[in-house]
């Protein structure tokens, strides 16, 4: 463009319809124009050919007073009498005279990681923000350090802040509220995730099948000899079983018993997990018929339990969609079912305990699985060896890696030393009668 064609064009418009205009060209062909708009108020507009640019209006009661748009025309910075708009109109922050407004997403949609970003997580109901390669919270909310921040579990503690070490955390738990709670944040799962509660232990692990009373004390060693009583109503998708002197077997790998767990796709309550419904002897029965007196424990495609062994049917846990070896590191994709011990017909000659009440309620001095059929005791469980195919371990069965408990009145304490480790027998031990842990996640 040459010079000649720079201009400051106005249009005054008196006594006609269209706006006033001040059009000014300069020397890289675009051209603003200052318009007012026809409105009841003065209104000045700086405009390109294609979008408003920023605007400033005289009327102070209400709308905007002053605007600049983005690249879309949609307004990026906007004032109004009572607060600064930053940000287009799905993810503005808003400055007003009662605090700030954070762009605000459901977790499921929370943008893409970039660093710095600050954004309020709809769902969980916090500020976040971006550290470059997640959404981490924003201060400390449900972190666990204290009763006020009290975490809904370990697992979302370590969710929200990943750098959480292992040890006593305040949780929020369905049975007796806010409360320390152990929590394991260094053994990781199959999907690289931590987060674990420790809901019982035993001095040897061969005993946590026999009568001992739950409680609403903290848990913190490997070793007390009770369940607690605060988690039973807890939702989970993991129950863990590990064999070992310390709370940190991870710092101790390969000179521990075993550590494995059983995973359900669908959340189960730690309760159901042990029994279906409130009451004695109201256990889980895997004969696959599903219609153990409304033992409802068989589903669509559900494979029957075998296993090299005793024939079945066998008390059992409720039957999960697979097993995975912590330790070994392999995956029991066909393990469905642990078995726990003898059956007879519910309601019978079992003296197994109320699971449901003595989860959830301290003082019940009878959590046990000891059968009574034939004088035997019985109560142990177990994982399948890597590359087994078998769909059941523990009770009455010859493959496993790990087993722990009683079997027909026989110590179990079977931990095999290489993921194919064979136990061979439906009663034998290793070395070593570790303590044992529960945690769930």
């Amino acid at each position: 463009m040459a010079n000649s064609d720079k201009n400051i064009l106005i249009t005054p418009n008196t006594g006609l319809s269209g706006q006033p205009e001040i059009a000014i060209t300069g020397f890289g062909v675009s051209t603003i124009s200052i318009k007012i708009p026809d409105d009841n108020f003065g209104k000045l507009s700086f405009e390109n050919s294609s979008q408003v640019l920023f605007s400033i209006d005289s009327n102070v009661t209400s709308g905007s007073l002053f605007s600049v748009s983005d690249a879309n025309g949609i307004p990026a910075l906007e004032a109004s009498s009572d607060s600064i708009d930053i940000g287009s109109k799905s993810s503005e922050v808003v400055i007003a005279g009662d605090g700030i407004q954070l762009p605000s997403f459901p977790t499921s949609t929370l943008p893409p990681n970039e660093e710095a970003l600050v954004v309020f997580d709809e769902t969980t109901l916090v500020p976040k923000y971006n550290n470059g390669s997640s959404w981490v919270p924003l201060g400390f909310r449900k972190n666990g350090q204290t009763c006020e921040n009290a975490g809904d579990s370990a697992k979302q503690i370590w969710r929200d802040y990943p750098n959480s070490l292992s040890g006593l955390y305040y949780i929020n738990t369905p049975n007796n509220g806010i409360m320390p709670v152990f929590c394991d944040m260094d053994t990781k799962d199959e999907f690289g995730e931590c987060g674990w509660m420790l809901v019982a232990s035993w001095q040897k692990g061969s005993t946590w099948r026999d009568t001992w009373p739950t409680s609403r004390e903290i848990i913190q060693t490997p070793d007390l000899n009770k369940w607690s009583a605060n988690f039973g109503d807890s939702l989970i998708n993991q129950f863990r079983i590990s064999a070992s002197g310390t709370l940190y077997p991870n710092e101790f790998f390969n000179s521990y018993g075993a550590d494995w767990y059983y995973y359900w796709n669908t959340p189960v309550t730690w309760k159901s997990v042990w029994a279906w419904q409130a009451g004695a002897n109201n256990n889980w029965i895997n004969d696959n018929t599903g219609s153990n007196s409304g033992n409802i424990n068989a589903f669509s495609g559900w494979p029957a339990p075998v296993n090299a062994g005793t024939g079945l049917p066998r008390i059992c846990l409720r039957g999960f969609d697979w097993a995975y070896n912590i330790k070994w590191q392999y995956k029991a994709s066909t393990q469905r079912w642990c078995n726990l011990s003898d059956y007879a017909a519910q309601g019978t000659s079992q003296t197994h305990a109320d699971f449901w009440n003595g989860l959830t309620i301290a003082g019940q001095n009878s959590l046990n699985l000891a059968s009574g059929i034939a004088g035997f005791d019985d109560g142990t469980l177990g994982i399948i060896p890597d590359g087994d195919t078998s769909t059941t371990a523990a009770h009455d069965c010859n493959n496993n890696n790990a087993k722990v408990g009683k079997d027909d009145s026989g110590i179990c304490y079977y931990y095999g030393t290489s993921p194919t480790a064979n136990m061979a027998a439906n009663v034998a031990n290793t070395g070593v009668d570790y303590p044992l842990q529960f945690w769930i996640r």
